[in-house]
């Protein structure tokens, strides 16, 4: 029937369709006056929206509207044919008009298209028609509701009642029945489908979504066979075939929609509904929310402010999904919203808080945008609120709630109607509404490139006023305190990247502060407007002089004094960093006083205030007026218990006290206060224990990571001190040792594997080993602390867990590859891959923590030596049974941990009396463990069940064979270790615990590369020649294991101990080889090119060059296998005299040149051989002899070479700049700089000629990353840089000058990936080369960079993907750069001063958020990083003087010399209280200079805003005497320095200078030079 129905329809429709538009926008003009308001904002509609209107209604709509009733009115169609095409057509308008543009429009079409195909004289026939047929009269219910105006009462004529019964088709039922059938009975599953088409012809006129409904579709229904779960299946099955616009209507339509329920019967509802428009498909998304806007006009007109409210909560989710989905049109989607026929036409009283919530979101997701949708709601804001603020008779009650709820909306405004609106709250006295006002300006993020400096500043003064007028209301007072105080700690608050940009107004600088700081002095019994006094005091040194000079601080009582406190922290810090006069010591004195004479009493009586700022004031009065000998040791003894804080503290609350004793002694001059202070910490982390433990004490998680921290401070602090000549109390020494054991019991109890907790005992033990005297105190702490480490079940597993070192891991490459090693110098790390320093785990950092605090306390036990008693030799005897775990824990490596573990168990040998290693035959590893259960097995055969200890096993010889099978069985040596060690032998690695005995200086001047997976040659030389001397290992499997080749790479080493174990290997093998019984296939070749090796020593011990010594350890290694490519050359080689040649590169040439099949093989294989001989001066010289590296250097840029060989090249030259006889040869005979630069450049840019086809993305990106890092390696070299005419300076800067230019290159667009990809790879050795120059040109600095050239390097590493890693090169660029000083005196044109004054504002505001950044992680490295950005800034205009001021003055779009100086403060402000006083007077002259610029410009449509405003406040006569004070505080006049400070501040912020006149109270009196000149003048301004 429908499909019927709707086939007649389309025909009909598209013979109207020419027509129809004109049509419906003619019926739209002639009913345009009986649109209701909630459908249009004014009685007039706009053209261009009516076109859209009528537009939007379909022509099939309308024609199917005609048609139903004639349809219905026919006699030829069956009942049932009418029943379903009423219903179809009732459900499609259902869900047209709400998702349609104009959903007036549509009804109103609908409407007119029913009544308009009958006469007048029959439209009773329409009531009979609906009377029939249920489904037609709801949708005349519904498009008379949708038309209806909002005064229009409802009709008072009597409906017709429906003449239908209970049916038994649902298309005969009411919205009545079909919602009773719903909710009460359980439809026959016959009928389910008809009854969900009936429900949607009626869906909007009942109340189909129950409470409980939402929750059952959500979370499912029980699935037990009865009434109420089979109705909760059907309810479940209608919602899910519903989309999202059909959800929404079942939630907001009917009597009483569920949305506007009760919160528990409408949350269900709501998630509902969000998870529909979460999960629609994006095409539905501007339906869902056109129908959202729609049910919300609906509810307004129902006046259901509960249901509309949470019907614009669901705007804002679907705002947020049109959002984040790329498939929904954001312009389309805030129309729907925002324009003046949507949410406008409802915004009111009840409604503004949502709108305006759904307005400030929508900014927020537009990164602050105002679009023009918002301005018409702005501007009603800001209407009504001014309104308020006029307080008029007609206004003033109507407007009160909309403005509370639309306030918001005042910070998307315009400066200007911010200020008038402010202005006129503060001329009113309408400090209600104006505090609403104010917090709107103050609390939303202004723009992110303009200064709203004069709309904020206002905010906060009105603010202020507000706390400060005598007939405000508590409640507005306390909410003006808060708003205007959180404004001033968020711009003093370094994670507030506002303050640091230069665009944040200088609040503190309010004229009103003064009064406040009266107001507070004399009733400081409002904490709101004392904590708001405090904010204003921590940003200006002159309130704080201000407050100190109020003389009604003499008679304070003691609540007066505690009410203070947190405005005297912060008068206390600015009384530290420039000095305190002596009211400012006497104040310090009477709290200093009050909190040590009744501390404990103080905190019991719970004030907050105290123990929020007891601290604080106590440290800072300590160090402003010192504690006389007998106060100090009292406080001493109560302030740092021996028990602990947790214990001695009682009800007085221990984090308190623990912070006093922490801020207080933690920096002392003496020694013991500092171990007092350690002695404290350490017995009150040991009485705290883990959650789970029955203790009486509970654990405290915040208290115990303060008390970490502090003891890391106190441990640092002590770390640096010379303890040689101190003399301590002996108990002050008995208490930390007793806190220490007590500590280390605690910790091996309940934090084993906390390995920051060992960290710190190893610090500790430190501190104590140099504190230790001839009494040897220590020695019974160090016993103690060794058998709880070493006797603790998790001490031998935490060794041998085989993840525990991240480091003695083999890389990937080297992992894949397979374990028989055919060439030794194939086995390397692969140079092309970018290697990133990993994170240790948290196992390798408890190994390595584990072991270095074992060791620590083996020295101490025998205070490094010194001690000699009977007593410590015997217990250091019996700790021999430690060396079996180590040596189980330790794996032969190069890493840290293993180095750690091997110097450990050498000296645990050394002191027992040596031996115990080699008993256990040097194994290591699993192999340790098979050889002691063997060896026990093989005891307990032989002497029966006795019990056997493992030091039994020590100091006896074990048999051969047993060791064979320990190491085969266990740990058998790994090829490619021993390959890896011997291709980057470390040739400086020396004996552990043995005397350096090398007899040449050779060594200082190597180049070592330590391979961390490689064998340990200090280990595995005396582990091989023991194998070999005992039979446990045959010559095949030394070689097949890469052990003799690495005793062959050891010949090169500095250490004569390494080279004579080297040698007894090679002679250990050549006479095994001369038994008659040894017999395997490579016997010849072994024999033979041992017999080269040993002819070629001509003299004993002699120390091997590194490119033979690889050599030979290659030859030995291809004698097992003859199959390889090199195995021919190498014996030719090998064979061509009866000696090996030490005097030359071997097979250079012959390798390089080849025109053999293989010769791509050989000089992959020559080049790699290169790589790895190079190792120090004697290296260098071979090398020379045949030129091999200018020979690469040529062979480099040629068309033969392959990518990888060439990038092979380039590693060998890399490696050649490590070692520094062979940089300086290259640089000064090579031209090794600019072929560096040329290498970098070319892989940066694409090859026009096709020289270079074939190279990769990887094999590019190497390139440029090794180029550039070769070039910062050579720099690093003593002496790298020196002037004159054949200098290396000028080829410096032009390899600099040439790299940047090409990663600065604007061509990103037309750029390739490998472009891109190697320029950023280029980047980070680039910033770290331009440090290194900088650092070396200091006098040439304006060289090395300019400003602009330095701001588009910032902006590349922004846009790098490792810009983190990178910020801090660039920050260092930056503060090590010349500043633009020099730069602007030669610049003459406006178009150049302009670039270079914004290039220095954007490396000052990126440097002061990079120092934020360091800030929020670190507070002392952050305040470092301010002090050089402020001092940077300085530097600039002392460098650039006025030129450079005239550059920032005249460049307003940059802000302008105003944002300059606000980045030098702010960063000034936020330093240590060291560079305050050191930044003092540059800055102060820097303002000055800036000032005077500023004041001679003639033109003031060149100034910035601020600028302006600066201009604007120097005509007042006030100013007259800002030279003459400061001139004074230049020459050392600490009051004129604050008169200074105060006077440019005051100008800087645009205001009168309210807060310099009042320092008149400190009866100023200028000495010096300057006090005769300028003396009249400021006596005047004094007396204002």
């Amino acid at each position: 029937a429908c499909t019927e129905f709707l086939a007649e329809a389309t025909t009909v429709a598209s013979r109207r369709r020419f027509k129809h538009d004109a049509t419906v926008q003619t019926l739209l003009k002639k009913h345009a006056a009986e649109r209701p308001e909630r459908y249009a904002a004014t009685g007039e509609v706009e053209d261009e929206y009516l076109a859209r209107a009528a537009s939007s209604v379909s022509a099939l709509a309308a024609t199917s509207a005609e048609n139903i009733v004639k349809v219905l009115k026919s006699a030829k169609r069956s009942r049932e044919f009418k029943l379903a095409v009423c219903a179809y057509v009732s459900a499609v308008f259902m869900t047209l008009v709400p998702t349609s543009f104009d959903p007036w429009a549509s009804a109103l079409c609908a409407s007119m298209s029913i009544h308009g195909t009958v006469a007048a004289a029959e439209e009773e026939s329409i009531d009979a028609i609906a009377a029939e047929y249920p489904a037609m009269s709801s949708l005349r219910d519904f498009l008379s509701q949708c038309l209806a105006t909002s005064d229009t009462k409802r009709s008072t004529k009597k409906k017709v009642k429906p003449t239908c019964v209970n049916s038994s088709s649902p298309l005969e039922w009411t919205s009545t029945q079909i919602a009773s059938a719903l909710s009460d009975g359980v439809p026959d599953e016959s009928n389910v489908g008809v009854l969900f088409f009936a429900t949607r012809a009626h869906g909007s006129m009942t109340n189909v979504l129950r409470p409980g409904v939402a929750a059952n579709v959500m979370f499912g229904v029980s699935a037990a066979q009865t009434d109420e779960g089979d109705r909760a299946r059907v309810m479940t099955k209608l919602i899910e075939s519903m989309d999202c616009a059909g959800v929404i209507a079942c939630i907001a339509s009917g009597d009483a929609p569920v949305i506007g329920a009760a919160l528990e019967e409408s949350g269900p509802a709501r998630e509902l509904c969000a998870r529909a428009i979460a999960s629609c498909p994006a095409t539905y998304i501007l339906r869902s929310i056109r129908a959202l806007v729609f049910w919300c006009k609906w509810n307004h007109a129902r006046c259901d402010t509960r249901a509309v409210s949470r019907l614009l909560e669901l705007c804002a989710v679907a705002l947020r999904r049109a959002r984040v989905d790329d498939g929904v049109s954001m312009d389309d989607s805030r129309a729907a919203l925002f324009a003046r026929t949507s949410l406008y036409a409802i915004l009111d009283a009840p409604t503004s808080g949502g709108v305006a919530n759904l307005i400030t979101l929508d900014v927020a997701l537009s990164d602050g945008a105002v679009c023009e949708l918002h301005e018409p709601y702005v501007n009603r804001a800001v209407e009504s609120s001014m309104s308020l603020a006029r307080a008029s008779t007609t206004s003033s009650a109507a407007n009160a709630h909309f403005v509370d709820g639309s306030v918001s909306l005042v910070s998307l405004a315009t400066d200007a109607a911010k200020v008038s609106l402010l202005r006129a709250c503060a001329d009113a006295r309408a400090y209600d509404a104006g505090v609403k006002v104010a917090a709107a300006v103050l609390n939303a993020p202004p723009p992110p490139t303009t200064r709203s400096d004069r709309a904020r500043f206002d905010a906060i003064r009105l603010a202020i006023r507000a706390a400060l007028d005598p007939d405000v209301s508590v409640l507005v007072v306390n909410e003006a305190c808060r708003v205007a105080a959180n404004a001033l700690d968020a711009l003093l608050s370094s994670d507030i990247s506002l303050a640091f940009s230069g665009y944040a107004p200088d609040l503190a600088a309010a004229p009103e502060a003064i009064a406040l700081i009266d107001c507070v002095v004399t009733n400081s019994q409002s904490a709101a407007r004392v904590r708001l006094a405090a904010s204003f005091v921590a940003q200006s040194d002159a309130l704080a002089d201000y407050f100190v000079a109020n003389p009604a601080l003499e008679q304070m009582t003691r609540e007066t004094m505690i009410e203070l406190m947190p405005i005297v922290a912060h008068v206390f810090t600015w009384l530290t960093i420039y000095g305190a006069d002596d009211r400012g010591v006497d104040l310090a004195k009477r709290y200093r006083a009050m909190i040590t004479k009744d501390f404990t009493a103080l905190l019991d009586a719970e004030s907050p205030t105290f123990s929020e700022h007891a601290v604080d004031v106590l440290v800072l009065s300590v160090k402003l007026a010192p504690m006389d000998a007998e106060d100090g040791e009292t406080f001493r003894a109560h302030a740092l218990p021996r028990e602990g804080w947790v214990t001695s503290a009682g009800k007085a609350d221990a984090s308190v006290l623990a912070q006093m004793a922490t801020e207080l002694y933690t920096e002392s001059e003496s020694i013991e206060e500092q171990l007092m202070l350690v002695t404290s910490v350490l017995a009150s982390l040991a009485v705290l224990t883990p959650p789970g433990k029955s203790k009486a004490i509970a654990r405290g998680v915040a208290l115990e990571k303060f008390l970490a921290e502090s003891l890391s401070r106190v441990l640092d602090a002590l770390d640096g001190r010379d303890m040689s000549d101190a003399h301590f109390n002996v108990s002050v020494v008995s208490n930390v040792v007793k806190a220490t054991k007590a500590f280390i019991k605690q910790s091996t109890a309940h934090r084993y594997r906390a390995h920051r907790r060992w960290a710190i005992i190893r610090k500790i033990s430190a501190v104590l080993a140099r504190a230790q005297s001839r009494q040897f105190e220590m020695k019974a702490l160090a016993e103690f602390a060794t058998a709880c480490v070493v006797s603790h079940p998790l001490f031998a597993r935490v060794l041998t867990d085989l993840e525990g070192d991240v480091d003695s891991q083999l890389p990937t490459n080297i992992r894949d590859t397979p374990s028989t090693v055919k060439s030794i110098v194939e086995i390397a790390v692969d140079a092309s891959e970018p290697s990133a320093p990993s994170e240790p785990s948290s196992a390798s950092a408890l190994k390595l923590e584990l072991l270095r605090v074992v060791h620590t306390f083996w020295r101490m036990q025998n205070a490094n030596g010194e001690n000699t008693s009977k007593s410590c030799n015997q217990w250091r005897a019996e700790q021999v049974c430690v060396i079996p775990t180590l040596a189980a824990g330790y794996g032969a490596t190069l890493s840290e941990i293993d180095r750690a573990a091997l110097d450990l168990m050498l000296e645990i040998d050394a002191s027992t009396g040596g031996g115990a290693l080699r008993s256990m035959g040097y194994l290591w590893g699993e192999s340790v463990n098979h050889f002691i259960k063997a060896s026990l097995a093989m005891k307990k055969q032989n002497e029966g069940d006795a019990v056997f200890d493992v030091d039994e096993l020590l100091y006896c010889e074990p048999s051969a064979a047993l060791i064979a099978a320990s190491i085969r069985e266990g740990t058998p040596p790994d090829a490619r270790r021993a390959a890896a060690t011997a291709a980057r032998f470390p040739v400086s690695r020396g004996m552990p615990l043995s005397e350096d005995t090398s007899t040449e200086d050779e060594h200082a001047t190597c180049a070592d590369e330590l391979v961390a997976f490689g064998y340990d040659p200090a280990w595995m030389l005396p582990f091989t020649l023991h194998a070999l001397k005992a039979g446990a290992m045959d010559v095949r499997e030394s070689i097949a294991w890469g052990l003799a080749p690495l005793a062959c790479a050891a010949l090169s080493s500095t250490n004569d101990n390494i080279r004579q174990v080297a040698y007894g290997i090679l002679l250990t093998l050549e006479q095994q080889l001369d038994d008659p019984l040894m017999s395997f296939r490579e016997h010849t070749q072994v024999l033979s090119c041992l017999s080269s090796l040993r002819n070629a020593t001509a003299t004993p011990m002699i120390r091997w060059p590194s490119p033979s010594a690889v050599l030979a350890a290659e030859c030995l290694m291809s004698c097992l296998y003859p199959e390889t490519d090199t195995f021919l050359p190498l014996h030719r080689q090998l064979n061509k005299r009866a000696a090996l040649d030490l005097d030359g590169v071997p097979m250079f040439l012959p390798m390089l040149n080849s025109g053999d099949v293989e010769a791509r093989q050989y000089r992959m294989w020559i080049l790699r051989l290169l790589r790895a001989s190079l190792k120090d001066d004697i290296d260098t010289t071979m090398f020379r002899k045949t030129f091999a590296l200018e020979v690469i250097m040529s062979h480099y840029s040629t068309t033969l070479a392959e990518p990888f060989v060439r990038f092979m090249m380039l590693d060998v030259v890399s490696r050649a700049c490590s070692v520094v006889h062979s940089a300086r040869l290259l640089v000064e005979g090579g031209g090794l700089i600019a072929w560096l630069a040329s290498v970098a450049t070319s892989a940066c840019l694409n090859d026009k000629h096709d020289i270079r086809a074939g190279e990769t993305t990887a094999i590019r990106v190497a390139t440029a990353r090794m180029a550039t890092s070769a070039l910062v390696t050579l720099i690093r070299h003593k002496g790298s840089i020196y002037l004159g005419p054949t200098g290396t300076a000028a080829d410096y800067l032009s390899a600099l000058h040439a790299i940047r230019a090409v990663l600065l290159r604007h061509d990103d667009k037309s750029a390739s990936n490998a472009e891109i990809a190697a320029r950023r790879a280029a980047l980070g050795p680039y910033l770290q080369l331009h440090i290194e120059l900088s650092a070396r040109l200091r006098r040439r600095i304006a060289e090395v960079g300019d400003p602009v050239e330095i701001a588009n390097l910032c902006r590349a590493v922004d846009a790098a993907p490792d810009a983190d890693a990178l910020r801090d090169d660039m920050f260092t660029i930056i503060v090590t750069s010349e500043g633009g000083g020099q730069y602007a005196k030669r610049y003459v044109h406006d178009e150049t001063s302009r670039a270079l004054a914004d290039a220095a504002v954007f490396c000052a505001a990126w440097a002061a958020a990079r120092a934020r950044d360091v800030a929020s992680r670190h507070r002392r490295h952050g305040e470092g990083a301010f002090e050089k950005v402020a001092h940077w800034c300085a530097f600039a205009l002392a460098s650039g003087g006025p030129a450079f001021a005239d550059a920032l003055v005249h460049a307003p779009e940059c802000g302008g010399a105003a944002r300059f100086a606000a980045v030098a403060v702010a960063c000034a402000r936020a330093a240590s209280p060291r560079a305050r006083r050191a930044l003092n007077l540059p800055l102060i002259a820097a303002q000055l200079c800036l000032l005077r610029t500023i004041e001679r410009t003639d033109d003031d449509t060149e100034l910035s805003e601020a600028d302006r405003a600066i201009k604007t406040a120097l005509r007042s006569p006030e100013c007259d005497a800002i030279d003459d004070v400061v001139g004074a505080a230049a020459m050392g006049e600490p009051t004129a320095a604050r008169l200074a400070r105060a006077s440019l501040r005051a100008v800087f912020a645009g205001v009168d200078h309210t807060v310099f006149n009042a320092l008149r109270r400190l009866d100023v009196t200028i000495q010096g030079a300057h006090a005769e000149r300028s003396g009249k003048k400021i006596k005047a301004l004094a007396r204002g």
